[in-house]
């Protein structure tokens, strides 16, 4: 089981580097997906029971940028769109 810090890295299209609890991503790090060894996206910040919590997603090919608090993407400190389970909520 991972607890600390530590890194996973799946098939060379996701890495996580940070600290792990219980197995899980927990506390600061930060989580890089790829396309062909290039990096696409990622978020940086604080994990929380495996998931995104409190984290700053950057594109590679696109300006900008987008904050999540508790989990929810947040512009101006209002949502502005929801995800749950993975999936967009309209």
């Amino acid at each position: 089981k991972r607890h600390g810090k530590g890194s996973w890295t799946l098939l060379d299209l996701v890495e996580y580097v940070g600290e792990f609890k219980d197995n899980k991503r927990h506390g600061k790090g930060t989580l890089i997906y790829k396309t062909g060894g290039e990096v696409d996206f990622k978020y940086v910040g604080e994990f929380k029971d495996g998931k995104i919590h409190n984290v700053t997603l950057t594109f590679s090919k696109i300006p900008g940028k987008i904050e999540f608090k508790d989990g929810k993407p947040i512009k101006d400190r209002r949502p502005i769109f929801e995800l749950k389970n993975g999936e967009l909520v309209e």
